[in-house]
């Protein structure tokens, strides 16, 4: 029997994968894993302590999060993300952050005739998001100026008026459609073609004029970004709520990656990349604005299921509404659990360490190697690469192309499916399986969108051991 309705969701991007893993797990030293961000570390012991002490978790939990959780995580935005003007009901608990991203959208009441807008490389979840919400799925350019819609044309901080009044902001549902809210109309007349791609019935990212493109009820942003590492300044992040003010949208940050910011990743307000909520960007004016934050990688809690989401109290409001109607919980244990972790300010720091050495132990093999690393992959727990102008080593000189010395990659009797209808092989799918060669498991660029294919992403999430042997396998 089939399902009453199906969703046209492209296919897992990890079930494409079956050639090269199996090419890679055919190395006589077995494979090294570089693909999913999946901590590989320990989680610290008052942590594991704090869940085991709460295992008689015979009641319900509430679904927004305890009230002393909530305090902890409002202290923890202010003191470790520079975000005042939160209140504990501003805050609900979500179950790990993949979760929300999935479906904040229908959350949120954004569905059919809707636009929801992702960075143009980024992670699965946000188009799935759209899909599920039946809204269409926008692949947007990092630059907010070349957003569709109305451009801001004033400094976002000055858009209040004398007043300082704030401008009213409506359930999606209410929003006016036509010349005040949806239509791209005269607005999208000076903008240039071609530069937004969209995502079609078939998922294929193939590019649509501007005059095409609606303007999106909700974006997503995701600094720092997976796969790719770049992470939006204040100066950047101020932009971006400029336009949305502009536009009536709604803009949601992901900033699960924000405390692992390296060299080179811009550090406007001193706490890990800059938070859309910092008063800097937003001049103490919530409205529209949120953002998600996990405990998955800065405390190793991926398998606690442990994050949550804050910011517009309006916004905040009806998702706790939402929430306790659909009975989604994060189980007793592990909110005692983030209570613990949250007060921890030893295992971020430590962690952090660990990952930079690891990530300079991988920046270095792989640019022996000849791989050309992304010049903005500055923060986050990836490097985002590709080959270099000159070649890689181990085969072939420079100037050859990958398929060229990789030639078994693109026949025709080749196995390993794309990674959704319409994508043929790639230039990261080639160079994943150049890794696969020698037993490094890697996850290719198209993974993340058109924008993506000529990139493979490369984790930073094994252990020492398993960091050490990737770097002695590319030299």
């Amino acid at each position: 029997m089939k399902l009453p309705k199906t969703f046209d969701l492209p296919r897992f991007p990890w079930d494409t994968l079956a050639e090269v893993t199996a090419l890679a797990q055919a190395h006589p030293d077995g494979a090294v894993d570089l693909t999913i961000g999946s901590p590989a570390d320990s989680v610290a012991a008052p942590t594991q302590q704090a869940l085991a002490e709460s295992a008689d978790a015979h009641g319900y939990p509430p679904a927004v999060g305890a009230p002393e959780l909530r305090e902890a995580i409002v202290e923890f935005m202010r003191e470790t993300r520079g975000v005042d003007g939160l209140a504990p009901d501003d805050v609900v608990l979500t179950i790990g952050s993949k979760e929300l991203v999935a479906s904040l959208a229908f959350q949120l009441g954004i569905g059919a005739g809707d636009a929801l807008g992702f960075p143009e490389v980024a992670y699965p979840t946000y188009e799935v998001g759209a899909i599920l919400a039946g809204a269409k799925a926008l692949r947007l350019p990092e630059d907010p100026k070349s957003w569709p819609g109305r451009p801001a044309k004033k400094d976002q901080g000055e858009m209040f008026g004398e007043t300082g009044r704030k401008p009213q902001m409506e359930s999606p549902k209410l929003w006016p459609t036509g010349e005040s809210g949806r239509d791209v109309g005269a607005a999208m007349d000076s903008l240039p073609e071609g530069f937004i791609k969209d995502v079609d019935e078939k998922h294929e990212g193939r590019s649509t004029s501007a005059h095409s493109s609606p303007i999106p009820r909700l974006v997503w942003l995701n600094s720092p970004g997976n796969p790719n590492g770049h992470a939006y300044s204040v100066a950047e992040l101020r932009e971006a709520v400029a336009w949305a003010r502009a536009n009536r949208a709604i803009l949601v940050a992901d900033e699960c990656y924000a405390l692992l910011d390296w060299e080179g990743a811009p550090r406007g307000t001193g706490f890990g990349t800059p938070s859309l909520l910092d008063e800097s960007v937003t001049d103490g004016n919530l409205e529209g604005l949120l953002v998600t934050h996990s405990l998955s990688k800065q405390n190793n809690l991926a398998g606690y299921r442990a994050a949550w989401i804050c910011g517009d109290p309006e916004l905040v409001a009806g998702l706790r509404e939402v929430r306790k109607h659909w009975g989604l919980m994060v189980p007793g244990p592990v909110q005692a659990a983030m209570r613990v972790a949250l007060a921890d300010v030893e295992t971020p720091r430590r962690q952090k360490e660990i990952y930079r050495t690891r990530r300079e132990k991988l920046m270095a093999a792989c640019e022996a190697a000849g791989l050309e690393i992304d010049s903005q992959s500055v923060a986050g727990l990836y490097l985002w690469v590709k080959a270099g102008e000159n070649g890689l080593s181990s085969g072939y000189a420079g100037g050859q192309t990958l398929a060229a010395a990789l030639p078994s990659v693109v026949t025709p009797q080749r196995s390993d499916p794309p990674a959704a209808p319409g994508l043929s092989a790639t230039p990261g799918r080639e160079l994943a399986r150049w890794f696969a060669e020698r037993g490094i498991r890697v996850a290719p660029g198209d993974f993340y969108g058109p924008a993506g294919a000529e990139y493979v992403r490369i984790s930073l999430t094994a252990q020492d051991e398993d960091i050490d042997k990737a770097c002695k396998r590319l030299a």
